[in-house]
This record gives C-alpha cells, structure tokens and sequence, in this order.
C-alpha cells in the first residue's frame, strides 16, 4: 500500500500557508495528484462492509 494517505496533512498545510495549489503540493511532496485525489474523495462510510 502507499503512504500517500499520509500525506493528505502535509498537502493541506502546503496549501493553506504557503498558498500552493493542490498540483503544486503534490509534486513538492513528489506523490501522484490522481492517487491524492482518489483517496480524497473516498467516502469511508460508504467503503465499509455491513
């Protein structure tokens, strides 16, 4: 599995105090934009098996 949830914290900060745009974060912190995004817009409730 990828680290690139780990991630999601250090792309918010880049975003929100340097200005960085969601693009520019992830190539700074040289993850995949897709794959952020992806994992962004996953719903964990709907993930999750009954």
């Amino acid at each position: 599995m990828s680290e690139a949830p780990n991630m999601l914290p250090a792309i918010d900060i880049l975003m929100c105090h340097t200005g960085a745009s969601f693009l520019d974060a992830c190539q700074e912190l040289g993850v995949d934009p897709n794959e952020m995004a992806e994992i962004g817009s996953a719903d964990p409730i709907d993930s999750q098996e009954n």
